[in-house]
């Protein structure tokens, strides 16, 4: 009878193992040819995407503080969070790098004067600063249009105030996509960068997540 239990324990066990589909997925991301060390990811690549966020401030006409933190992460890697902020923007740029797999996490929060405005005119050339900077440093962006731009449009006639893209799952990477939504609070912890966990200040918030991509 005890081996009968064992033999019917193995098969469901082996049957659940068979069925069970966890999504993890290697192939997608290392689709990316990323291969970066802690010490080129903090020299080379730090010191390129300063330089091209400077020339796209310049270009948008963006006035406004700027602030970098740089930490290493848990088991190994290392991750570069930029800030670009005045009294009616937060625009947060974290970018992560662990040997073979790198991301890039973008959140622009426009919080406009007393409340975000839904004239898109008035926050355009943020919108196109992050959108460009995401272009130039990831694999998943699409470059044929600001879907942002799109996504803001749909977000206003839909019922939620939201609107969204998703360009890849798996249970390696996440969700990876653009998201818009519009009249949130969630921003306000960053407004002005004082970090404060119970201000809710209104915002557009201007978001997408994706993988790094090599540049020479």
């Amino acid at each position: 009878m005890k081996r009968l239990t064992v033999i019917l324990c193995v098969f469901l066990i082996a049957g659940f193992a068979s069925s069970c589909s966890c999504g993890y997925d290697n192939d997608y991301f290392l689709e990316t040819n990323w291969n970066c060390d802690n010490e080129t990811f903090l020299s080379y690549y730090n010191s390129l995407y300063l330089d091209k966020l400077q020339e796209l401030k310049e270009k948008y006409n963006v006035e406004c503080k700027r602030k970098t933190e740089l930490d290493h992460m848990q088991y190994g890697g290392v991750n570069m969070c930029y800030y670009f902020y005045n009294e009616s923007f937060t625009l947060r740029l974290e970018l992560s790098s662990d040997n073979t797999l790198a991301t890039i996490s973008s959140y622009l929060y426009y919080y406009g004067n007393e409340t975000p405005s839904n004239e898109y005119s008035d926050f355009k050339n943020l919108v196109d600063f992050s959108n460009d900077f995401i272009n130039y440093v990831s694999y998943d962006a699409k470059t044929d249009a600001n879907h942002f731009e799109k996504l803001f449009f749909e977000a206003l006639n839909d019922d939620d105030l939201f609107a969204s893209e998703n360009l890849h799952h798996d249970d390696t990477v996440g969700t990876l996509g653009y998201i818009v939504q519009l009249n949130s609070t969630t921003g306000g912890y960053y407004y002005m960068m004082d970090k404060n966990n119970s201000l809710k200040k209104e915002n557009h918030r201007f978001e997408f997540q994706g993988l790094l991509k090599p540049i020479e």
